[in-house]
């Protein structure tokens, strides 16, 4: 039940590193590649932590590559690039929560013509992903029951046990991703798992 687990850490940072430095010189492309590599795993880590539609997903991913295309072209990897992607992606969908609460409607999309004096770039069409969002997370890696035993966890709890279970991240790659210490990781893991087993038992035993 991994969400994305390259299969050579490094061969894939060497990738990463080498998709950067294109498109940091210009090349735009290379952001069409490193969209199709981390596309799919941003929308399932989207939508596993979210819940909702396959469609509010796909919107918030699609605000998430807009903020990396942005970013990218300033960004120094002293890390593993995932881990940076992540991070945005968390960030955004805390933000996207924070302004549900406050009952602030969210309207963010590709389809939606960009003004050139806001702050967002001009649109672009990006690489195709591939599926649809709603063939490629739907229900494919995790069962309904588990979707809905996740989401009754505490945010706070949530996204280290997604990350760490779902996508392999280390206690680190996760403090440094959610900007927490890594002993509040490995409780915040622990704790999460106490109330995924009052809801399934013993699946994560």
């Amino acid at each position: 039940m991994t969400g994305f687990n390259p299969p050579d850490k490094l061969g894939e940072e060497a990738v990463d590193a080498a998709l950067l430095a294109r498109f940091q010189a210009g090349d735009d492309s290379a952001f069409d590649e490193l969209m199709t590599i981390y596309y799919r795993p941003v929308l399932n880590l989207i939508y596993k932590f979210k819940g909702g539609s396959a469609r509010e997903a796909e919107d918030t991913a699609q605000e998430v590559f807009l903020q990396l295309y942005k970013a990218l072209p300033r960004f120094e990897l002293r890390a593993r690039l995932f881990t940076y992607i992540y991070k945005v992606t968390m960030n955004q969908c805390f933000k996207e929560r924070k302004k549900r609460a406050k009952d602030v409607p969210l309207q963010i999309s590709l389809d939606e013509p960009m003004d050139n004096g806001g702050d967002r770039p001009m649109q672009r069409d990006f690489a195709d992903p591939g599926d649809s969002p709603l063939e490629s997370v739907e229900y494919g890696e995790v069962s309904r029951e588990l979707r809905r035993a996740l989401l009754k966890i505490d945010e706070e709890m949530r996204a280290p046990l997604i990350m760490n279970r779902f996508y392999d991240l280390t206690y680190e790659e996760i403090a440094e991703t959610l900007g927490i210490t890594v002993a509040a990781v490995r409780s915040r893991i622990h704790r999460a798992r106490q109330t995924l087993q009052k809801y399934l038992g013993k699946i994560f035993s």
